[in-house]
């Protein structure tokens, strides 16, 4: 690919990252950039959820909090893959939007790969929130992590380290490590306040599970960066016994007579 071929597709990501509101004045060549884990959805019995399924759960959440907000019509929550424009994929955020120029992306790809040592993790979500930008002109639907909570805020951490070394600015403090679903153009932060499902003010200090039958149970393998067109991975490598659903850092299950295969993901 041309050099002016790849800054024109750049250019076409930069333009959909900033949605329907620019909040960076546009500098040419420095690239919009944030990483995040893709949302794969398990049942709590672990069962993979289908595709139509997955879509389903989502939208039957987003409808639970748009009736506890009294939202309707045009002026609602819808999920995140119906956008039109931008990232739309469910996902957990690791960093906030920051931006690289062109000579930085090699060397920040190789800081990352090398810091972030973190082990494969399983991860729950439970109990829906609403958060707002820091500007408050988008609200987003999302749901809580809880188990994995720990392992979420080390990679948070982790980013942060890499990120303060090229003078970007850090994840929120105290994160609150969340699956984005849906959103909403505008601030919904009073009325979620009122209901007592604002997330940005959420205190949660401790990794705990949900005996939520509804809760989402995910393995968690791989952690995504996108860079203006570019999408790099770095995976999370360890081994997973899907009969026993622990992780193991050896090839072997101590599950007496376990014959089920194991996956292993190396960097």
């Amino acid at each position: 690919m041309s050099k002016t071929s790849r800054k024109r597709d750049y250019r076409e990501k930069e333009d959909q990252e900033e949605k329907k509101v620019r909040r960076f004045p546009h500098v040419e060549g420095n690239w919009p950039s944030f990483a995040y884990i893709l949302s794969r959805w398990w049942k709590w019995d672990w069962s993979v959820v289908p595709r139509e399924d997955h879509d389903t759960e989502i939208a039957s959440t987003i409808a639970e909090v748009n009736s506890q907000l009294n939202l309707s019509g045009d002026k609602c929550f819808i999920p995140l893959y119906e956008e039109k424009q931008g990232f739309n994929k469910i996902h957990v955020s690791l960093t906030k939007l920051f931006f690289l120029r062109d000579f930085q992306i090699d060397p920040f790809v190789r800081d990352i790969r090398n810091r972030l040592k973190s082990p494969a993790f399983f991860m729950t979500l439970s109990q829906p929130q609403v958060f707002t930008n820091e500007d408050k002109t988008r609200s987003f639907c999302s749901i809580l992590v809880q188990k994995g909570y720990n392992s979420v805020v080390q990679l948070i951490h982790q980013f942060d380290e890499v990120l303060i070394n090229y003078k970007k600015e850090k994840y929120y403090d105290p994160p609150i490590p969340h699956c984005t679903i849906g959103s909403y153009v505008g601030d919904l932060s009073t009325e979620a306040k009122e209901k007592g499902i604002y997330g940005n003010t959420y205190v949660e200090s401790e990794e705990y599970d949900s005996d939520d039958d509804n809760r989402i149970e995910e393995c968690v393998d791989t952690v995504y960066l996108s860079i203006g067109n570019r999408l790099f991975t770095v995976n999370l490598h360890c081994w997973i016994c899907w009969t026993t659903k622990v992780l193991y850092k050896n090839k072997h299950c101590c599950k007496e007579h376990c014959l089920q295969p194991f996956l292993v993901w190396n960097i």
